[in-house]
């Protein structure tokens, strides 16, 4: 029995030694196309440095939204209210020009009684 564990040893060391030898071209092509670490942090920093600005972006896209919002109300109101100063003027216009044709029939009236 200690004879065919020793010839087993001999087997799995002769084995070994032939692995050593000859290269295992997966295992590697698996190794080089690993990125060193420096590389890996520098991927990671950047990764993290893409989410930081993505993240200010959409940031900064809403508070332009808001702005752009507030601005629309602003603008809105300021219409409503030039509106309204227009009705109302375009009302004062009619009665003052209805006013002034009234002086004028009457004084017409007047010119052909007199």
């Amino acid at each position: 029995a200690v004879q065919v564990l020793r010839r087993r040893v001999a087997e799995l060391e002769a084995e070994k030694k032939e692995r050593d030898k000859a290269p295992n071209v997966a295992r590697d092509l698996i190794r080089a196309a690993q990125p060193s670490a420096e590389e890996a942090e520098t991927v990671k920093a950047l990764r993290e440095r893409i989410r930081a600005l993505e993240k200010a972006g959409e940031e900064m896209e809403e508070a332009a939204d808001r702005r752009l919002r507030a601005l629309r109300q602003e603008a809105e109101g300021t219409r409503t209210l030039f509106e309204r100063r227009i009705a109302t003027l375009q009302a004062a216009n009619k009665e003052l020009s209805n006013k002034l044709l009234a002086k004028q029939s009457a004084a017409s009236r007047d010119q052909g009684v007199a």
